[in-house]
């Protein structure tokens, strides 16, 4: 091979190796931006889903009405007093079959805990006024009442199974009575948590609740609980996850209760309708002692 023939040969390959390598640097480059832009939108959907937990959360509150401040009444005088069909007002992604109802009877168990049983029914059915009416709806002329999760309707979408998670754990959540502690026992006894700042809000909350007790060694144990509590919640992804698979949706939220301390439910959830609960599993997050003992 002549001398020109080697020099236009190695001209022609270092040509190609710059030309690989520019190649290389622009794939790499890509990989990053999109690596960059994948987190962003799995941020930007986190960050999404948070607020919504919050907006929902909220809503709940505002909506669903305290225990009347006297003592455990008649059951009849809480039936119809609040309209449960409220929550659909701000369930932007989920309603009701049509032509259902959501209605409740009222559980009293020996006057010392009370708490409302949701049922669904035809619009043109009259509701059940006590709990004793509302035993078997597999009899023949009961078959339009039903578990009212059964004639609910999500829309499909991830917000969708959050706000009907969310409405597993709080629709029933109104005119709760505790016999031990009075009306609504304490708001400690379960809380939803979207993420570290509504945590330590409710922690805010707590310390100032203890603090009117006269046990002062009480006062101090409560406050390094409280606080061993913020300390390791830190590192924790409080907020909310769903994994969309084709027949069914894994949903997980957090919450806090001064009995069991703060953990994650996990709910698998059928995808198409009727909305069948699969499974239900808890994971402790971290551990609290609220020193109650029953």
């Amino acid at each position: 091979m002549r001398g020109e023939d080697r020099k236009l040969l190695k001209f022609r390959l270092v040509n190609m190796v710059r030309r690989l390598f520019t190649v290389c640097l622009v794939l790499v480059g890509l990989g990053a931006i999109l690596f960059a832009l994948n987190r962003f939108i799995d941020k930007s959907k986190q960050t999404s889903l948070v607020n919504l937990c919050k907006q929902r959360v909220q809503e709940f509150e505002r909506v669903a009405p305290d225990y009347p401040a006297y003592d455990f009444p008649d059951d009849l005088k809480l039936q119809g007093a609040f309209d449960p069909n409220s929550y659909f007002s701000f369930l932007e992604h989920m309603q009701l079959r049509k032509g259902k109802v959501l209605d409740y009877v009222y559980l009293n168990s020996s006057n010392i805990f009370g708490w409302p049983w949701l049922y669904t029914r035809a619009l043109s059915d009259a509701p059940f006024l006590t709990d004793k009416e509302l035993v078997d709806w597999e009899q023949p002329d009961l078959r339009s009442y039903t578990y009212y999760l059964d004639d609910i309707v999500v829309d499909g979408t991830s917000d969708g199974f959050l706000e009907f998670s969310l409405f597993i754990e709080l629709a029933d959540r109104f005119y709760l009575w505790n016999g031990y502690t009075g009306p609504d026992a304490t708001p400690f006894e379960f809380s939803v948590i979207c993420d570290y700042d509504d945590l330590a809000l409710l922690m805010d909350d707590y310390q100032e609740w203890y603090v009117d007790t006269n046990d002062l060694d009480w006062i101090e144990w409560q406050k390094e609980q409280i606080q061993r509590l913020r300390d390791e919640a830190r590192t924790v992804d409080l907020g909310p996850e769903i994994v969309m698979n084709d027949d069914v949706v894994i949903v997980s939220i957090s919450f806090f209760g001064q009995q069991v301390g703060l953990n994650r439910i996990i709910y698998v959830i059928s995808r198409e309708s009727p909305h069948i609960i699969i499974s239900e599993e808890w994971q402790l997050l971290v551990e609290y002692d609220s020193g109650a003992v029953y």
